[in-house]
Formats: structure tokens, sequence, C-alpha cells
């Protein structure tokens, strides 16, 4: 009798080739957005990042342009910049992307840290004044976004000053800002065919965006403007679900969620940073592993793995907590 034994596997179509570039698709309606809002010329700039981004990456693959991974990082890298940018501001964001946050850390599957937020964080803080102001579409002339006005006036409410035509500018990409993050309308279209194709789940996007509503209330911010201004939906859907910076546990996903939700608002609301998405999920970043660790569940008598878990939980609440309070008062002093 000839038996052919075989062990349990999950079988599947999807290999990382084709989920990147389904990803790429998906960001095809902002980058329609984008060049219809702010010209040609932002599409020159998410794309050229794209294709450098997929160069970069040649000499560590053989393959161009690869398993379409390094050209997702570069639409993204791309997207997050104002529309007058040089073209070399993205390419230096790349180069940190690729090399230095990705492949150091030892290529895809190892990096800690989203590659094409640790980008844009790089020209972001070292390259400033290009982040200053923002063309408005159409017209290109410079302005400051929503968000930025409203920190720099506490008393900013810019729905109520332009509203339903104001809801919709925001909701329709029609306002400054960076390329590819103004038009939630696009992005959610993108959004809604990963969620179709089972690229993504709702679990850190849905408490993402709860956390962004909530802390915005708590601080009397209109929740509608915390959303839909800035990177919140672009982060939410495109970038804190990155499968190798995101928690793997369903559990841990939604406080990855929350958590990159309320560090965005906070940041927005504390700090001399108007987004917060981009240091709020690289924050979060550095904490998908502690989560994976706590909510990868529990074999049978693993009595002491569970209380020693529970002590890491209460240990990180109490020190957030600390940190909230001592934020809090540092602010009522000054």
């Amino acid at each position: 009798m000839n038996l052919k034994l075989s062990g349990p596997h999950i079988g599947t179509d999807d290999t990382i080739e084709k989920t990147m570039w389904n990803v790429v698709l998906a960001l095809i309606p902002a980058a329609a957005a984008a060049a219809v809002f702010f010209g040609y010329y932002a599409l020159f700039l998410i794309f050229s990042t794209a294709v450098f981004s997929a160069l970069l990456e040649y000499p560590f693959t053989k393959k161009f342009p690869g398993d379409g991974s390094a050209f997702v990082t570069g639409m993204l890298l791309g997207m997050s910049i104002p529309a007058d940018s040089p073209f070399w501001l993205p390419l230096v964001g790349a180069f940190f992307s690729i090399i230095v946050a990705k492949q150091l850390f030892g290529g895809l599957g190892n990096n800690i840290f989203n590659p094409a937020l640790a980008g844009r964080a790089v020209i972001r803080i070292s390259f400033a004044s290009h982040f200053s102001s923002w063309p408005a579409p159409f017209d290109a002339v410079a302005g400051a976004t929503p968000l930025a006005q409203r920190a720099a006036d506490s008393s900013y409410t810019y729905l109520s000053e332009n509203g339903l035509s104001g809801l919709w500018n925001l909701f329709s990409g029609n306002i400054p800002g960076a390329i590819g993050e103004t038009s939630a309308l696009a992005l959610l279209i993108g959004a809604a065919f990963l969620y179709y194709k089972g690229y993504i789940d709702w679990r850190i996007p849905g408490a993402f965006i709860t956390a962004v509503i909530i802390t915005s209330a708590l601080l009397g911010v209109n929740p509608a403007l915390s959303i839909f201004s800035g990177a919140v939906i672009l982060g939410a859907f495109f970038m804190a679900t990155d499968m190798v910076t995101s928690p793997a546990a369903k559990e841990g996903r939604l406080f990855f969620g929350a958590g990159c939700g309320a560090l965005t608002v906070l940041i927005r609301y504390f700090s001399s940073y108007s987004g917060g998405v981009t240091f709020a999920i690289l924050t979060m970043n550095s904490l998908s592993y502690l989560f994976d660790h706590l909510f990868e569940g529990f074999h049978y008598g693993q009595y002491q793995i569970r209380k020693i878990n529970y002590k890491i939980i209460g240990a990180a609440v109490i020190a957030a907590v600390i940190i909230v309070l001592f934020s809090y008062f540092s602010l009522l002093i000054s």
C-alpha cells in the first residue's frame, strides 16, 4: 500500500509580488486625484520616487522592479510630500527608506519601522523648510493646511467657518496638503479594494480612526477635521496596516491601531508638528513585537507566562498614565 502523507498546509494563490502590486493598484485613485488637484508634476514625484526606490533595491534582489515592496514604499513616500517639492527631496528619503530602514535591517520581513514613514521622518526633520507651506489645489498658491491653521490658532474652526463645502473639500481633497493624502475619497476607494481582496482587515484602521475620534472629542477638536485633514486615512489604511511592521495577533492589532490614533491627535495637539501620523505610527511600530508577545495566546499550563504578560501590561499602562500626566502638568505650568 502506497500512502502519501503530508502535514497540514494553508494553500493560497497570494504571493508577496501579487500583494504588493495590488497595493499599487489601490493607490492609483489617490495618484489620479493628486494629478487633478496638483498637476502632472505630482505624478512625476510619486512615480519617480517609486522607480528610484526599486532601483536602489536592485543590488539586493537582482530583480527589477523586484517584489514590488520597494515600489510601494516609493509611492507612499512620494505621496507624503508637498506638490512643489524639488525632485531630489523624495529621492533622499527613498535612500534612507530602502537602504537604512529596510536593507540594513535584513530586507523585507526584518525591518522594524515602516520604510516609507522612516524616510519621510528624515526629510521632514532635515529639510523642514520644504514642509512649512503646502500648495493649494489648482492654483498652486502656497498656504497652510487646515491642521496647521488650527495649530497656529487654537480658536480656529475650519468646518464651522466653511460649512458643508468645507467638509466636502476635506473629504474630496480640495485643500492644501501632501500630494497623496488630501483626498480621503480616493484613498477610501483604494482601501475598499484592499479590504475586498483580503489584504487588510478592519482592526487596525477601525481602531485607529475610533481613537482619533475619541481623543479629538476629549481635547475639544472637531473629529471630522482630525480624520479628513492630514494623513489619517492614508496612514490608517495604507501605512499602519503594513504586514511587516504591524502586529499579527488580532487583539494586538486593535491596541496598535488605537495607539496610532491617540498618539496622532496628541502629537498634533501638544507638539509643533501639525501632522502627527508619521511619528505616531513609527512609535507604535516599535511596540509591534510587544503586542504580538502579549496577545499570541497561551498553551495549556503556561500560567507563569500569563502572569508575566499581565505584569508587562500593567507596567506599560502605568508608564503611559505617568507620561500623560507629566505632559499635562508641564503644559499647565508653561
